[in-house]
């Protein structure tokens, strides 16, 4: 079998144990600067750096000031000083507490290629960052995996200050704008249902009430007693007219 065609189940295995690779490189490379390497130790001519796509202005002595939410690209540039040739086989990396080093979050590995990079050439390619962080302030480390001589290598590029923050919310976002309506139209709904449950109630309560004149009874004779013309019987008072009227 050949070498290549086990390159994606290694780099998966890799992947999964980047993290701890990762502290031990950065132990690791502080050890080496106190001490000599010895002669049959080899080191790999692989040059490599990169810049973010979004932000070119944003050097590795700057501070990277990121917004959550947005995706980024590390644009690699890799040189093979070797005779041999390197094989890029995946990315990934770590974004670090800058105070303590310490991991705050992993990057999402992802295989790519394998792009292989003859003696004395370079090449370029791109890594995508998700940015779903608590804003603050964090060293980006991206990693590198490669295949050299048959063995698989972690490279781990330099690192780059960021901060990131949330981006700010403007009124007249669409999504804040379609909630300003739906809270404005559960409100006018809210006031119109008050209304017509205790305002036109409180309203009429208190609205001043007409009297109506009430016409007195009409006093009717009757001998020796005065009686109230309602009390009588309606042929008594018919009668009572066709009597009191004149002859002519």
């Amino acid at each position: 079998m050949k070498f290549h065609s086990i390159v994606s189940f290694a780099v998966s295995a890799l992947f999964a144990t980047s993290a701890v690779l990762a502290e031990d490189v950065q132990q690791e490379q502080a050890n080496a600067a106190s001490r000599q390497v010895p002669e049959n130790s080899e080191s790999i001519k692989f040059l490599i750096d990169y810049d973010i796509k979004e932000y070119p202005e944003v050097s590795n002595t700057n501070v990277a000031e990121l917004k959550n939410g947005e995706v980024i690209t590390l644009q690699y540039n890799a040189v093979n000083n070797e005779e041999e040739d390197i094989t890029v086989v995946g990315v990934g990396g770590t974004f670090r507490n800058p105070a303590n080093n310490k991991i705050v979050t992993n990057l999402t590995a992802a295989t790519i290629g394998p792009i292989v990079i003859k003696s004395g050439e370079s090449v370029a390619f791109d890594q995508k960052v998700n940015l779903e962080l608590v804003p603050d302030n964090y060293m980006l480390t991206p990693q590198v995996f490669i295949a050299y001589k048959e063995e698989l290598k972690l490279i781990q590029t330099r690192g780059q200050l960021a901060s990131v923050n949330d981006v700010p919310i403007s009124f007249f976002n669409p999504q804040l704008l379609f909630l300003e309506l739906i809270i404005g139209l559960t409100l006018a709904g809210f006031g119109y249902f008050a209304w017509l449950v205790w305002g036109q109630a409180y309203f009429q309560g208190t609205s001043p009430i007409r009297s109506k004149k009430i016409s007195a009874p009409i006093a009717v004779s009757t001998g020796s007693k005065t009686v109230k013309e309602e009390w009588l019987p309606q042929n008594h008072l018919q009668n009572k007219k066709k009597k009191t009227r004149k002859a002519y």
